[in-house]
């Protein structure tokens, strides 16, 4: 538009002023070679197009053709990727690892958006993700993940309005990646959702002690819905109660040491029954279901092979499934 960019605005000072700051520090485009002219014009299509956004947000600008000393016609275009196109690529480079410096080789040689603006993106929407990081690894809020969660599956939700239930299912399992690195990995997902939320990342072995000191801010956050089931969340400016039922699911090594049993060939390895190993055969047999109460009764009284004062997790054995 002339009106807009007539050489009186301020608009055409600053894009002039930086177009000119971008041509003194490179040689004159005709004696660059083909990949040096791609990224000189790259650079200068990312310099006024950070110029006009920041001078005028509402205009884009598609191509534009400059002149060298030589009176030479220089084209440049100026690619325009969306929010959502920038996330496709962020989510591919992460499925698939590849790395910034791989994107940046295949940006130089194609039409792709610069590594920079990927960059700039990825920061974007890291600062939409409300985490927690600690000393030992990094965990999200339920509470906001469950949001996205509702606001993305409203079918979930069962129940009258005013009593809306939900049922989480928290899954747990520990990793080895290398000889000296040991990962322990929590995620929830919900009854007819094909994907998984991962809430926290640890540097740590499945062992009750080092579950206890490495990720005891989770637990206890964790352990706070878990007690008081009912979350308050608000989706599309509209607030829903709505009642948490969590279920437990991981391995039997996980499962006996979240709730401080001895390993799963002790005498009662039983996460839910107190039979011996010798009597397990015996299907006829009335078990005598074991409960949080009774681990933490059985710890003072030194039996029933529990090891460690109290369960890590408060989510009752009964709603506890072995992976």
């Amino acid at each position: 538009n002339p009106a807009v960019f007539s050489s009186h605005t301020p608009t055409h000072r600053s894009v002039v002023t930086l177009l000119l700051e971008v041509a003194k520090s490179t040689k004159p485009i005709h004696q660059l070679s083909e990949r040096s002219q791609r990224r000189a014009k790259n650079n200068i299509a990312m310099t006024l197009q950070d110029a006009i956004k920041f001078v005028q947000p509402d205009v884009s600008i598609s191509s534009v053709t400059l002149r060298d000393k030589n009176g030479e016609k220089v084209e440049i275009t100026i690619e325009n990727c969306s929010d959502e196109e920038m996330r496709e690529i962020i989510y591919i480079m992460d499925r698939f690892g590849i790395s910034d410096d791989a994107y940046h080789e295949l940006s130089c040689k194609s039409t792709l958006t610069s590594k920079h603006k990927i960059a700039n993106a990825r920061r974007d929407i890291s600062k939409e993700i409300k985490y927690f990081q600690t000393q030992h690894g990094v965990y999200v809020d339920l509470k906001s993940e469950l949001e996205i969660i509702v606001a993305n599956n409203p079918e979930l939700l069962t129940g009258p309005e005013n009593r809306l239930e939900i049922q989480l299912k928290l899954q747990c399992d520990g990793t080895q990646v290398s000889k000296v690195s040991f990962y322990v990995v929590f995620s929830v997902c919900a009854p007819k959702l094909d994907k998984q939320v991962v809430l926290g990342i640890f540097k740590c072995k499945e062992d009750y002690h080092e579950l206890d000191e490495k990720c005891k801010d989770l637990f206890s956050a964790l352990n706070t819905y878990i007690v008081t089931p009912s979350v308050c969340v608000c989706v599309d400016n509209k607030e829903y109660t709505i009642n948490i039922d969590f279920v437990l699911g991981a391995d039997m090594k996980f499962l006996l040491c979240c709730y401080g049993l001895s390993a799963a060939n002790s005498d009662y390895a039983c996460l839910w029954c107190l039979d011996h190993k010798n009597n397990r055969w015996n299907t006829q047999k009335i078990k005598t279901p074991r409960t949080i109460e009774m681990i933490i009764l059985d710890y003072q009284k030194k039996q029933h092979s529990v090891k460690n004062p109290s369960p890590l997790l408060l989510i009752p054995i009964k709603k506890c499934i072995a992976d």
